[in-house]
């Protein structure tokens, strides 16, 4: 073999590799945005099936597997009376959905207008103009989601619920 042959298998080597990790990459950005595009139901039948499979798997028993369900389907309930509660601007319905979160402590009903707005602003898109505002009532993200991580900064979608995925 000359070394001409030799740089050219290399090169020939060098290049598929470049492509397959290219590859790679746009396929785990686009399993990252499917991720984000599925629907909150779309999601939850996710974390059933997982649930099952590691049931069925041995991973876990059946009860934690129930258990885990049932934790799912509270913070579901939850997270939907703190969006009716801001989607109806009703201070009271929200302080008695967020109960003892840490949120309560800095949302008082003197500043329920402002998270409303914010609420109002991300749903028309306006994340800018949202966390402008979450950042004036000196909200952060582990705040507003009981101390959880996880939601990249963007004001969440329940104004004050963590976060159930």
């Amino acid at each position: 073999m000359t070394i001409k042959n030799k740089y050219t298998i290399t090169s020939i080597i060098a290049i598929a590799l470049v492509l397959v990790t290219g590859v790679s990459s746009a396929y785990a950005s686009n399993q990252d945005n499917n991720r984000r595009d599925i629907s909150p139901e779309q999601r939850q039948e996710q974390l059933e099936e997982r649930l099952v499979a590691n049931v069925e798997s041995g991973k876990i028993t059946q009860e934690e597997a129930d258990e885990r369900l049932a934790e799912m389907k509270e913070r579901k309930i939850s997270h939907e009376a703190v969006r009716t509660a801001v989607e109806n601007n009703d201070y009271n319905a929200w302080v008695k959905a967020i109960a003892d979160r840490p949120i309560a402590d800095v949302i008082t009903e003197d500043n329920f207008s402002q998270l409303v707005e914010a609420h109002t602003l991300r749903d028309a898109g306006d994340m800018e103009g949202a966390r402008e505002i979450m950042e004036e009532l000196g909200i952060d993200k582990h705040q507003k989601h009981g101390g959880r991580h996880g939601d990249n900064g963007r004001p969440s979608s329940s104004c004050g619920e963590r976060d159930s995925s």
